[in-house]
């Protein structure tokens, strides 16, 4: 699905349905709230949605000049939509809140207030400024708030159940690992496990200065998640005890010289803690090989250095 499309779905989600200004639509009716709509198919159904209820919807949104911008009936998706009080006079919810189970009705909506109030972006230059979108909307489905929140409940336990379990394991894995691979070293007091593997030349690495640094970052199983070479080869540069990166990187990179190299262990309390999403579990301790290419004192404005990490351009905790 392209970025326009994407954008639209995620939009609709909290968009309205804004007056026309036009004199006149020929074909659509106008509501008392200045939204014009045409009823293509009326449903003999009773079912109205409720406020928390949870819509299944077909929807199609065209251009003036016919230009499709979302149709969920090419791809057989739909789109799910938690019905919910408007934001204001003529929008979405409003509009829905009007239909049955089952029902078919197209909608006009100002391209210009589409983007730039609801979505908060600007009008894309492919869509003239005074132009309508067509949007076309069909209710496949109405779920009961009390289903909806009932399902939510259950996703937010079973969660939790997950993230103890994780927290749990997560020592026991890391003791085995550390048993496995015969590692003498002992961690510090943050629960590091420190291991130079090359020693640099020079100071140890200061706080405040610019390091550049090639890494490559590893899960207990020894699978990579992220690495220098994933990032086009080149050394990052990053600003040392800023802050910048996870609480244990920052550690490490202290204990550091030039020309060193490193390997780290990470237990989350010092890492992503419990979770960022994605492939970064809950409770996950991290192997890093580090290695310390440069060093240089900072400049004057060097104070957003490194925010381009790419693991984390903010520490977890």
């Amino acid at each position: 699905m392209s970025t326009k499309r994407t954008i639209l779905i995620a939009a609709f989600i909290g968009t309205a349905f804004l007056a026309c200004h036009k004199p006149e639509h020929p074909g659509f009716e106008k509501s008392a709230s200045g939204l014009f709509y045409k009823e293509l198919v009326k449903s003999k159904d009773t079912t109205h949605a409720n406020y928390g209820d949870r819509l299944t919807l077909q929807v199609v949104c065209k251009s003036e000049k016919d230009c499709v911008l979302i149709d969920t009936r090419r791809t057989n998706q739909r789109l799910p939509l938690v019905m919910r009080k408007s934001v204001y006079p003529g929008d979405v919810f409003q509009a829905i809140k009007s239909m049955k189970l089952g029902d078919s009705t197209e909608f006009l909506l100002g391209a210009k207030d589409y983007f730039e109030k609801l979505e908060r972006i600007k009008l894309p230059a492919y869509i003239d400024t005074a132009s309508m979108l067509y949007f076309t909307v069909k209710i496949d489905k109405i779920e009961p708030k009390e289903i909806v929140e009932a399902e939510h409940k259950k996703r937010m336990e079973e969660k939790q159940k997950m993230d103890e379990e994780a927290k749990a394991s997560e020592p026991v894995l890391l003791e085995k690992y550390i048993a496995d691979n015969k590692i003498k070293t002992k961690p510090n007091k943050s629960g590091l496990y420190f291991i130079e593997t090359q020693k640099g030349k020079g100071d140890l690495v200061k706080p405040g200065q610019i390091v550049s640094v090639i890494y490559t970052g590893k899960f207990l199983t020894g699978e990579v998640f992220d690495a220098t070479d994933k990032q086009g080869g080149k050394p990052i540069d990053l600003q040392a005890g800023a802050h910048q990166v996870i609480p244990g990187w920052d550690e490490a990179l202290l204990l550091m010289r030039k020309g060193g190299k490193a390997s780290v262990i990470i237990p989350s309390s010092i890492g992503y803690g419990d979770g960022m999403g994605g492939r970064m579990k809950p409770y996950t301790t991290l192997l890093f090989d580090m290695e310390i290419v440069d060093v240089k004192d900072a400049p004057p404005a060097s104070a957003n250095a490194g925010m381009n990490d790419p693991r984390n351009s903010q520490p977890h905790r």
